[in-house]
């Protein structure tokens, strides 16, 4: 059953989903792929310090450049795959696979 405000928005014309869509903290704040990313790498405290700034680093020179600043509720499969399909070309297989890993766990902290 419907809400008294989500009836008087559907009244007024209103979508509440898309309402409700378009209040979730990431839309409404702007956080962009990198916003996200910096505390994802910030949290992850059992890394050793040299690992960390290998990741920071890889994160900065393949995929900030391309994705860093879409907002992160617009970003797509396709935006996604972008900095692989790059370092893919370059023959840089391993280092493909290990960007998705961090892809990856970014895109699921961002759903905690």
């Amino acid at each position: 059953m419907l809400r008294f405000k989500e009836w008087t928005d559907l009244n007024q014309g209103t979508d509440p989903g898309l309402k409700r869509q378009w209040e979730k903290p990431d839309r409404k704040h702007g956080n962009t792929f990198e916003d996200v990313a910096r505390p994802w790498h910030g949290r992850n405290h059992h890394w050793s310090e040299v690992h960390a700034g290998r990741i920071l680093r890889s994160l900065e020179l393949q995929v900030f450049p391309r994705i860093g600043q879409i907002p992160i509720t617009d970003i797509t499969t396709g935006d996604l795959l972008v900095p692989l399909r790059i370092t893919e070309k370059k023959g840089n297989l391993e280092v493909a696979m290990w960007l998705q890993q961090r892809i990856t766990g970014i895109m699921r902290y961002r759903n905690i």
